[in-house]
């Protein structure tokens, strides 16, 4: 059976080296916008109300480290709020790994790795269901919004830049030639949720 979000998702996408991605403030869960640079919606990545709700209550009844311990989901959907892609993250506050599966197949297509440190940075690393190495790992500050994302060769194929526009909390992915646009998008929306928990 085709995924018709995910075909919808990749064809909004094509041909964009750089886009917008806007935190949805008042939203009980955690939700993103990826918006071409007028604004206009691509898709969206969202963490529902329920589980951001008891991620916070237990962060703030025992630590953050609670919080990020919990294994939860983050749906992606087209610009219609079809559902096109699952990440799903394991258990681990320190080390984790969030599984990328195709929401109508079930398959799994890629895997994002996590690792944080102790004086409070994070690295990240996305590798495709087929190979071994990664594919893209980030160099820079994630917390900041001040990184590259580079390939297997150490090659830049994209960075993040927090981009002081007139709409609140929204930050740039500007991406070079070649890159799977929509694996950056989300690998940086995944790590921009991630550094708040």
């Amino acid at each position: 059976m085709a995924n018709e979000a995910l075909e919808t998702i990749n064809k909004a996408l094509e041909g964009k080296n750089s886009l917008l991605m806007k935190k949805k403030i008042l939203a009980a869960g955690k939700n993103y916008a990826v918006m071409d640079e007028n604004q206009n919606p691509l898709c969206y990545v969202y963490l529902s109300a329920k589980q951001n709700i008891v991620g916070n209550l237990l962060s703030g009844a025992i630590g953050s480290w609670a919080g990020r311990e919990m294994a939860y989901t983050y749906v992606v959907q087209d610009a219609f709020n079809q559902d096109a892609l699952i990440v799903k993250k394991g258990t681990g506050a320190w080390s984790s790994n969030f599984g990328v599966f195709d929401a109508v197949s079930g398959e799994q297509l890629a895997m994002i790795s996590l690792k944080r440190s102790l004086i409070g940075g994070m690295q990240a690393r996305w590798t495709e269901k087929e190979s071994s190495q990664a594919t893209m790992v980030t160099k820079g500050n994630v917390i900041k919004r001040q990184y590259a994302i580079l390939d297997q060769s150490g090659s830049e194929v994209g960075h993040v830049r927090h981009k002081i526009v007139a709409v609140r909390d929204v930050w740039n992915l500007s991406l070079n030639e070649g890159a799977s646009i929509l694996h950056a998008a989300i690998f940086a929306t995944v790590l921009d949720f991630e550094k708040e928990m």
